[in-house]
């Protein structure tokens, strides 16, 4: 988890089929997301007695605002790839065919920029919220670890 919080360079995802829990929680550390059409996404963490992990608890309200974050999380309902997108939470819904050939094609233009200001302009952009994920990180970790005694 922390090595895709700290990566330096742009992540890119296709997302197709079934994206649960952490399917969707890593893909808030994503850069570029892009998801078929047909994908389904939940965060069933509550209705399994559990947190939300992957730092969501922090990154899901940042990105989306607490009210929706609070509907996805807090009653774990499902939705589909076109109320993903309305949400802000994938950069391009396709056709399920055309998922990864977009996003190998936008794989391709990043590897085209040049690398430094690449790398040195995520990095500015994620700086302010990294310790804050960290911190939700740690918190989520912890009330995973009171919840479950084993």
């Amino acid at each position: 988890m922390r090595a895709l919080v700290d990566f330096d360079k742009p992540v890119v995802a296709a997302v197709q089929g079934a994206a649960i829990g952490g399917g969707t929680t890593m893909l808030t550390h994503c850069d570029f997301i892009y998801a078929g059409a047909g994908t389904k996404f939940q965060m069933p963490f509550i209705n399994l007695a559990l947190v939300p992990e992957f730092g969501s608890s922090y990154s899901m309200p940042a990105r989306i605002g607490h009210l929706r974050a609070a509907e996805l999380i807090l009653l774990g309902i499902p939705f589909d790839a076109r109320r993903a997108a309305e949400l802000g939470l994938v950069t391009e819904v396709l056709p399920d065919a055309d998922v990864l050939a977009r996003a190998t094609e936008t794989a391709r233009k990043l590897a085209a920029k040049p690398a430094g200001a690449l790398r040195a302009s995520k990095r500015l952009m994620k700086q302010p919220v990294r310790e804050q994920i960290r911190a939700a990180m740690k918190s989520e970790n912890e009330a995973v670890q009171h919840a479950c005694p084993f």
